[in-house]
């Protein structure tokens, strides 16, 4: 009974504030210090603790007990890292804060993975990921991003870099409106020329514009302004470069007037490639089997999405996390994904959850796609830009209410997912991973995710 008196008694105390006000007081401190950094470019000795350092870091562990000068010299020289990042990093192993800014966020993720903090350096990637996240686009932030991006590509930190070109997908007009893109590395806009995941909706013919406004130094990328497409002051050096950028053009997907009337003329590209660029247009169908990139369309950002809270009928409810959508009334409403589809080839799926008492309706959920500008009453596919799938019983309905029949009924629990195809103009459902075959030709966009609910029905967003 004694021992059970006293365990009443028995409470923990947590209070790791006074750890961190006690480490904080040894930072930069020679109190007890047993160590020494100099940083080499400014001869700055900067007082450190061993253990903190070998609790902190492998590297630091085997520097410091190990069989190397520096253990028993109790000294260490740093060449290629600056005195404020050196001591910022240190800050970070002895209190676990810091503050952060776009001029220090790569060269700290580059310390901590020089020295192997392995807890730093996932911290500060952590932190750019947010940082780069929040960013909006005005002419500041832009050019904070060419920061980021050039210093990650020069110290190659993939992971950062890659962030930063994610940004540039969602943004591509923008960015290469900007000032700070004309002031990147031709291998940083190489990096962006390439890619697949620009933005929905920029054009081929824009980004040709970009090339030529990168080695101009002005102009835009618009495409109807015709002295956007003037060459006549390019040196051979600029033709050099251009030479290169166009390496990551499409042709092929520039609309043969613009090759005609605006590239033709300039003899910058050869007469073969875009022989081959006006034959694709004509007759895409001798095409389809080539692998060559030059003849796929951008797929568009890859950007995660969720159902949009501002295009949704008044009587649906999202949740919290915007990926269940909720009916709530027996008339039929629309509520649109927070992604438009310009060009490319997406999917996107959703769990049923039907609930077949609740209505005498015959249709319950329909699953689709729609312009982003369609109206948020009725069901989907009454609208003449609409296309969907009524689950419940299978009929496929589009172009202002045109039913027909399609598939068998689905159930509750199935998977339907949905395939759109921009460049080639198709819709295809599928069912628990089963295709269900091409509902429909003819569809063109900008096109957005899209559902109907009936009262107490509901959709599940599911991401691979």
């Amino acid at each position: 009974m004694e021992n059970q008196k006293e365990d009443l008694f028995e409470m923990q105390i947590n209070s790791p504030d006074i750890v961190i006000s006690s480490l904080k007081e040894l930072l930069f401190s020679d109190l007890y210090s047993d160590f020494t950094v100099i940083i080499e470019k400014t001869g700055e000795r900067i007082p450190a603790h061993s253990q903190i350092l070998a609790a902190a870091s492998p590297y630091f562990a085997r520097l410091l007990y190990g069989p190397f000068v520096e253990g028993s010299s109790k000294q260490m020289r740093v060449n290629d890292t600056s005195s404020d990042i050196f001591k910022s990093l240190l800050q970070f192993l002895y209190t676990g804060s810091i503050n952060l800014n776009i001029s220090t966020i790569v060269p700290l993720i580059k310390a901590a993975d020089a020295f192997c903090i392995a807890t730093a350096k996932s911290e500060f990637c952590n932190a750019a990921k947010t940082i780069i996240e929040s960013l909006d686009t005005s002419p500041s932030t832009l050019e904070q991003i060419s920061i980021i991006l050039t210093d990650s590509y020069d110290l190659k930190i993939l992971e950062i870099q890659e962030m930063c070109l994610e940004y540039i997908d969602l943004y591509t007009e923008e960015y290469l409106e900007s000032e700070a893109f004309l002031h990147l590395p031709i291998e940083i806009v190489e990096l962006i020329l390439e890619r697949d995941t620009l933005c929905d909706g920029v054009f081929e013919v824009s980004l040709y514009l970009a090339c030529l406004r990168y080695v101009r130094g002005d102009g835009s990328i618009n495409q109807e302004i015709h002295e956007n497409f003037d060459v006549g002051m390019f040196t051979a050096e600029n033709i050099e470069i251009l030479s290169r950028l166009f390496a990551h053009i499409r042709f092929p997907l520039i609309p043969a007037s613009y090759i005609i009337r605006e590239i033709e003329p300039t003899h910058l590209i050869s007469k073969d490639d875009l022989y081959h660029a006006v034959a694709f247009q004509a007759a895409p169908h001798m095409y389809q089997m080539s692998d060559n990139k030059i003849f796929k369309e951008r797929s568009g950002s890859k950007r995660p999405w969720t159902w949009n809270s501002n295009k949704i009928g008044s009587l649906i409810v999202l949740s919290s996390d915007k990926k269940t959508a909720v009916g709530h009334h027996y008339d039929w409403e629309k509520v649109l994904g927070d992604v438009n589809w310009y060009a490319g080839v997406h999917t996107y799926s959703v769990i049923l959850e039907m609930n077949a008492s609740a209505s005498s309706n015959s249709w319950q959920i329909i699953v689709g796609v729609a312009h982003p500008d369609t109206s948020l009453s009725g069901h989907l596919g009454s609208g003449s830009k609409e296309w969907g799938l009524a689950c419940y019983n299978g009929l496929k309905i589009s172009s202002g209410d045109t039913r027909e029949e399609f598939t068998t009924p689905s159930k509750r629990g199935d998977v339907i997912t949905v395939k759109v195809d921009i460049m080639h103009q198709t819709l295809e459902f599928f069912r628990n991973g089963i295709s269900l075959g091409i509902a429909y030709n003819k569809v063109t966009g900008p096109l957005c995710p899209a559902v109907s609910l009936l009262k107490s029905q509901r959709v599940v967003l599911k991401f691979d």
